[in-house]
Order: C-alpha cells, then structure tokens, then sequence
C-alpha cells in the first residue's frame, strides 16, 4: 500500500509533467484484490523491468501457467522460486494458472499420490505463492460420470465428481499453504444448462473461489445498429458486460457464500483484436468499470482476473482502469481529459476526448464471434486475403497455425484435422457484418488522422508517443476493413464458384472479387507502415508476431500474383 501511495505521487507529477504536487490529503483504497494480469512482454515471463510496470498500473499479483517443478509455458526452465520473489518485491502476489495433470478419478486408490506427486510438490516448492487457479481446458480427469464418454469429458461438462476431484486438489494444496487462494474458473461449462451449471455450485467446497467470465456466452446478447443481434464467444469490450451467464453464477455462488473473482480484461486488451496492445475506446472501458463495481455491490466480487494470454501493455486504459478501481480516486472524466492533455497537448484536449468518444461509439461495431476472434481479427491487416486462391496450409502460408488461426476464411479445418470443407455462410449477417466494419474502420482511421494532427503540433518524446497512439487507432480501422474486404469477398466467391449459376453472373462475381482485392491491397500497405513504426502491433506474447510485417509482405505479394496487382 505505501508503494502504491508513492506511485500515485508519481502519476500525479506525470499528469502534471513536472516535479510538482498540490498540498492537501488523499485517502485512497483498492476496491478489488487480486488486480492480476499475465505477462504481456513474453508468454510467462516478467523481467524486473516488467514487474515494474506492472506494479505502477496499479496491479497487485501476476498469474503465469505452472505445468511442473520449475516448468512455466515460457521456452526452457523457469526459476518460479525467484520469481514470485522478484514479484514480492514490487508488492506483487503470485498466481498459478495450473497446468498439471493429474488425469485418475479422485476414487482410485492412486489418486492421492497423483495428486501429491504433482500439486503437492508444486505448493511445497512455492510456498510463497498466493493463489492456484483451476480451468477445465487445462486440467482434466478420468470422470466416472455416465456422461463422461472420453478423457476430456470434463473439459465440457460439470461432472458429478468433479467437485470431489477439486476438494482432494484443495486439501493437497492447503497441506502446505493452508491459506491459499484456491480458484476455479466455470470457463468451459458455458454452454451446459443452468441447472447443471448450478449444481456443481451447490457441490464444490465452500473455501473454493469461483471465477466466472464477465463476458461470454452462447446467447445473441450484443444487439447492434443494424437490427441484428450476435453471440459474444469470448472475451470483448463491444458490450459492457456483464453476460447473462456472469449474473446467474455470481448470484448464485454469492448466495451460497462464495468468494467471486471474474476475469474481464480491464488491464486494456481484450480478443477483439489479437495483435493490437490495447483497444483505445475509454468510454466504452467506462461502462466496463463501472459494471464491475456494481457486480461488487450486487454479488460481492472481489478480485479480477484483468488479462487472458495476451497479458499486459502499458497503456491508459489501465491507467484510467487503476483509478476506476480505487477508493477515493479521481473521476474518470476529470482524470481523462488529464491524460489528453499529457499525451496531446492542452489546445486540443477537448477534441481528443471526442475522438475517444466517437471510438467508443464505433467499437460496438465489433461482432465477437468465434469466426471473427480466430479468423481475420486475429492476426488483423496480415489475415490472407485469399478468394479464389489456392487453400492455405502450412506449405503454402508461413506460420500457419490452423487452431489459433484458419487463414481460409469460409472453409472449415476441423482441429484434429481431416477434410476441409466450404462453410455455409450465413449471407444476410455477413452482409451486416460487412457493413458495420466498414463503417467502424472509416471511423477509426478518421480519427487516427485528427490525433496524428494534435500530435504533429508537439515535439520530442510526447509527439513520438501521440504519433504511436494515433497508429494503434489506425491499426484497428485496418483491422475492421480488413475483415469487411475478407468477409465481402467470401460472399462472392460463393458465386463464383457455383456451377448452377450463368457464366456472366460467376464472371462478374469474379471482377467484384478483383475490386474488393485491390481496396484490402491499399489497406494493407497502408497497414504495413503501421506496423514497420511500432513493434506492438502484429504481436502478442503467447504467439509473437502473427501479424508480422514479414506476414503482411508476404500477403501482399500473394495478391499481387493472384491478382495481377501491380506495386
């Protein structure tokens, strides 16, 4: 606490810019705990100089993947001991995101050495940890539920002895760090009825935490503009949350005396955009903020998970997300019209605060389905665009990673591989869908131009980091329009390719194609410059540079030949 007092001096100082304070008393107060976030400068790793940063926005504990004794996600061995010290030493907690598998029924009469071979060892290694965290997708049992018909049943389903298996894991923790935080996050249960969802509630231990995304669901909860409404598969800031699904597990675990956490992505980035630092839509953040307060009131949560695989990139959102979270902290207009006038300049601080406005409107454009979150909004302007093309695979497409991204936008590659097929679009959304990121790319690369504008007013270091801003925005409007080109092209490849159909109506599919091309071309030069300025954009950690300015270049000359594009 005396550490976050001290730097919120320098927050002030840096608002002001300049060694200079107000006289006066401030009492101020974390409204949540744990604030956590994962790496954001490479997957499970936090050198000082990151831990550093971490601590200044206002975070209290880290979370990396534990998969065994000294074993992170990071590449080679990891000294965990000296980490969770190293992060003690910025006032940082740390959490285990569990890896570990310990794969017998809690009933075997194995399963208790299992268990202390693996989460045994790990608390009495790492004493000092804070918490461990438990999701379906990563640690999974041989359930003897009727409806557990394979070994990873329980990935999916809310097994009847599942809570049974997470008390044994409980007990086998507390025997070394009886006051851990021992997590488990409903993630991969969303889409099981309420009921069952319920139950496995009513039956988990009363000292296990449930975190509950704020964010996700099968429901068509994201109404837009256009009339029509979509899921939110993932994790998005396009609505303010919370879903559906948060407010009826967190009721229910609050009810039943549960602590809460929730994972809602406020350190600044969310899946909207796989390859951008941070979404710069404060006012949507906004909403976000103050939804979580509430749920604070309503349910009692209590700590938040702030960021999922893509960690955390210094950014103001978290700054704004830092005050929004504290007792006594400033009001976030008051404090965003503070940090426009930091980053921009005082004579054009009220347009910038509009600019941030009118994102905040055109981010609820943003549709978060699967197809959008792990296809060209993934990697953003280095998606392939590929209509009437050869079908990409890791031969043909460098780097092709088909289950984190399929780069054959409308075919189908099932995961544990086997035929390809072309999907069944469902044209009158995707037309929607086109519509609206065409409309949301304009707007953001609009407004990248009025902030490049301000920020060509200044000099030295703020106008580097003004410019940086400016192309994050544009970066996104990049994005949008790439995905409406891919989208609008896949809709008419649909006749291009159609038998059934006239000569003349294939053939002017075809040229509509080579149009749709040659506007995704300048948008993705126009992108690659964006990209060749500032190393944030293409990258996130767990992945690196999926959005490569190699990936675009090699994209581009794809086009070209495909095309008959001339550079």
């Amino acid at each position: 606490a005396a550490m976050q007092a001290l730097f919120h001096l320098e927050d002030l100082m840096n608002l002001r810019r300049g060694p200079a304070l107000a006289f006066g008393l401030e009492r101020r107060r974390m409204r949540f705990s744990p604030r956590m976030t994962h790496a954001g400068w490479d997957v499970d790793q936090f050198p000082d100089p990151h831990l550093a940063t971490i601590a200044h926005a206002g975070f209290d504990a880290i979370l990396f993947y534990v998969s065994g004794i000294d074993r992170t996600h990071a590449p080679g061995k990891t000294d965990i001991a000296a980490l969770i010290d190293a992060a003690e030493a910025w006032g940082l907690d740390s959490y285990l995101y569990s890896s570990l598998k310990t794969l017998k029924n809690p009933e075997d009469p194995g399963s208790p050495a299992e268990m202390t071979a693996t989460y045994g060892a790990v608390a009495k290694r790492y004493r000092k940890a804070k918490g461990v965290l438990i999701v379906p997708e990563s640690c999974y049992f041989q359930s003897r539920d009727p409806r557990a018909t394979a070994l990873k049943s329980t990935v999916s389903i809310p097994c009847s002895d599942h809570p049974l298996w997470l008390r044994r894991i409980e007990e086998t923790l507390r025997m070394e760090i009886p006051s851990i935080d021992f997590i488990f996050w409903t993630y991969n249960f969303y889409s099981r009825p309420e009921s069952e969802r319920f139950a496995f509630i009513d039956a988990i231990s009363p000292t296990t935490v449930l975190n509950t995304t704020f964010v996700i669901g099968n429901w068509r909860e994201h109404p837009t503009r256009l009339g029509a409404s979509f899921p939110v598969a993932d994790y998005s800031i396009a609505t303010s949350g919370p879903s559906q699904l948060f407010r009826a597990e967190a009721a229910h675990a609050h009810a039943r005396g549960l602590k809460v956490f929730t994972t809602c992505n406020t350190a600044g980035r969310t899946w909207d955009f796989g390859c951008c630092p941070y979404e710069p839509v404060p006012q949507r953040w906004k909403t976000r903020f103050d939804a979580l307060k509430k749920a604070q009131n309503e349910w009692g949560l209590s700590g938040l998970i702030e960021s999922h695989h893509y960690g955390f990139t210094p950014n103001f959102i978290a700054e704004l997300a830092k005050e929004a979270f504290t007792e006594g902290g400033m009001d976030f207009d008051e404090h965003l019209r503070k940090i426009a006038v930091r980053d921009f300049g005082p004579a054009h601080a009220d347009e910038v605060v509009a600019v941030w406005a009118d994102l905040s409107d055109a981010i609820q454009d943003y549709v978060a389905t699967s197809r959008n979150q792990w296809g060209p909004f993934r990697i953003g302007p280095a998606f392939p665009f590929n209509a009437l093309g050869p079908f990409l695979t890791k031969d043909n497409w460098p780097g092709f990673r088909s289950w984190i991204c399929n780069p054959n936008y409308g075919w189908s590659i099932p995961w544990g591989g086997g035929e390809q097929k072309r999907d069944t679009l469902n044209i009158k959304e995707h037309n929607i869908e086109v519509e609206l990121f065409t409309s949301a790319g304009r707007r953001f690369v609009a407004g990248a131009e009025k902030l490049r504008g301000f920020a060509g007013e200044l000099a030295g270091a703020p106008r580097d980091n003004a410019m940086r801003a400016a192309g994050v925005v544009e970066y996104i409007g990049r994005s949008f329009l790439t995905s409406a080109n891919v989208k609008a092209a896949a809709i008419e490849e649909l006749t291009a390719v159609d038998e059934s159909k006239q000569a003349a109506e294939r053939d002017a599919a075809r040229r509509r194609i080579c149009e749709i091309a040659h506007a995704e071309y300048r948008n993705t030069k126009a992108a690659l410059l964006l990209v060749q300025r500032d190393s944030h954009l293409g990258f996130e950690c767990c992945n690196g540079y999926m959005g490569s300015r190699q990936r675009i270049e090699w994209k581009l000359r794809h086009m070209e030949k495909l095309y008959n594009i001339s550079h």
